[in-house]
């Protein structure tokens, strides 16, 4: 009788340490130690945030207002050279007229081919600059985790709810900061020319 009633007392201490895990009772032995912390951050103002993001924008910006001037230039221009060749077809001879406007025909579809390109390579600029700067997210966010100790950082657009005090956005934008120091993005050339 006396084995029954200890069998019973293990499986009561069995149960009962079960229930304190299930109920998330610290196990024994763990009492003392804190555990590790959950971080959050803004990944979407992270990135818009930091120097080299801003930077960016700005470059952004500024080509895109170079590519329009030229375009818009290059377009003035050929207006004025096919309104000059129609002005100029009347007193002029059939086969030059033939020539130079052929000429004008080429020059249009270069500068529509150099306008396409110049669109191109401004998107894939920004597109390589942004990705290269999403690369080194991943390093800089497991450092901040590896510091503060903690278990992992979630993005705050997957959160449901949390406390503020666990969001270390403005912490992961310093270090990113510190960590890119100056890095520049220089566009290419063609993106530059008048």
């Amino acid at each position: 009788m006396a084995r029954r009633g200890l069998r019973l007392s293990r499986r009561g201490a069995l149960l009962g340490a079960l229930g304190a895990l299930a109920l998330g009772a610290p196990a024994v032995g763990q009492a003392d130690r804190a555990a590790p912390p959950l971080l959050v951050v803004d990944r979407a103002k992270l990135l818009e945030n930091t120097a080299a993001v801003i930077e960016l924008s700005r470059t952004e910006a500024h080509l895109r207002a170079a590519v329009e001037a030229r375009l818009e230039r290059v377009k003035t221009e050929l207006e004025a050279e096919e309104r000059a060749l129609t002005d100029a077809r009347a007193a002029m001879d059939p086969d030059e007229f033939a020539r130079r406007g052929a000429a004008f025909d080429q020059r249009v579809r270069r500068e529509r081919r150099g306008a396409q390109e110049r669109g191109a390579q401004l998107l894939k600029f920004i597109d390589d600059a942004r990705g290269a700067l999403s690369a080194r997210l991943p390093a800089v966010l497991e450092e901040l985790r590896e510091a503060r100790g903690a278990v992992a950082i979630l993005d705050a657009a997957a959160a449901a709810a949390y406390d503020a005090d666990v969001d270390v956005t403005a912490e992961a934008v310093a270090l990113f900061d510190r960590t890119l120091g100056d890095l520049r993005f220089d566009p290419p050339d063609m993106l530059l020319d008048p």
